[in-house]
């Protein structure tokens, strides 16, 4: 009987190999395709990130410049590992977005013994931008109001008048204060002009600011001066309209809309700034600013608003 037993097993011994050299054979391919396959992912991350990365750069040329918002994506692109050959940008017919998509195939290593030699990597994205809906704080909010017809985007604008100016005895300064309920006055507006708007209330079409009486010659000077000097002082280069540090004080952002009642101003967007100049002394105090577009992060767009070129960017696919 137990030779009988034995003389089955010895017969069997060569299928059980086979079986077994054909489950390791399955066992390495299926490794080798999971790791191929987890490198495929990999690089449709890293695809994913790039291509992101890549609209929300170009968008920020647009809509003035739709030839150099390609050029940007395609240079964040490559900057980020991708093929200028792989990827590909289209701007939308309102040149308010900028959508990429990345098309490229990885190859395969272990998979090649399957006959599988390559995996398709695809990625896509669409950044646009809209006039932001609200101001946000530390974002370089001025209490200065200006109206809609004075805007000629690349002009020079004044942006508070003196004593001879302005319309019955509006001359373009507000009261931040008064979206919280209070009542401020001459330091109150100058520290709003020196620091800008910290978000205490809110600021949004529709919103009502107190104007701020007087033509404030003292601390509008101080407080545009003290601008100037800290740009002077911190930046790194000669701020200019055209070419500034992006965190330079030069650059704010005012309300724009129209006086009502002869008391408040109301907003219904907002307009971006480099100040030029502060002149003149008393009646003849006036502030000069350079019209320029502004691109503002972490910002909600909202298409109701009036568009002054104050945008913020967002992905949207």
């Amino acid at each position: 009987m137990l030779k009988t037993l034995k003389e089955v097993i010895n017969n069997q011994s060569g299928s059980v190999i086979v079986l077994i050299t054909l489950a390791l054979l399955a066992l390495v391919a299926s490794m080798a395709l999971v790791i191929d396959v987890g490198l495929v992912f990999a690089q449709r991350i890293k695809a994913s990130n790039a291509i992101d990365a890549a609209v929300m750069a170009g968008v920020r040329e647009l809509p003035q410049d739709p030839l150099a918002a390609i050029e940007v994506a395609q240079t964040y692109a490559q900057m980020n590992g991708l093929e200028i050959e792989e990827v590909d940008f289209e701007i939308s017919e309102d040149q308010r977005s900028l959508r990429g998509w990345v098309n490229k195939e990885q190859p395969m290593y272990f998979a090649k013994v399957l006959g599988i030699k390559s995996g398709q990597v695809q990625a896509k994205a669409t950044a646009r931008l809209g006039p932001i809906g609200s101001l946000p704080p530390n974002a370089g909010g001025v209490p200065l109001g200006v109206s809609q017809e004075e805007l000629v985007f690349g002009e020079t604008v004044t942006l508070k008048e003196g004593g001879g100016g302005g319309t019955e005895g509006w001359y373009g300064c507000l009261d931040f204060l008064s979206l919280t309920g209070g009542n401020g006055g001459a330091a109150d507006y100058q520290h709003y002009l020196s620091y800008g708007y910290d978000g205490s209330g809110y600021i949004g079409y529709g919103t009502l600011v107190l104007e701020e009486p007087g033509v404030m010659s003292g601390p509008t000077s101080k407080a545009v001066n003290y601008r100037i000097n800290k740009c002077k002082d911190e930046c790194d280069r000669d701020c200019t309209p055209e070419d500034y540090d992006p965190d330079c004080p030069r650059v704010v952002i005012t309300m724009v809309g129209e006086l009502v009642d002869k008391k408040y101003f109301e907003v219904h967007s907002f307009a971006g700034f480099f100040l030029q100049e502060v002149a003149g002394q008393g009646k003849d105090n006036i502030i000069r600013g350079r019209y320029i577009g502004l691109y503002i992060p972490g910002a909600e767009i909202d298409e109701e608003m009036t568009d002054n070129g104050v945008y913020t960017m967002e992905l949207s696919e």
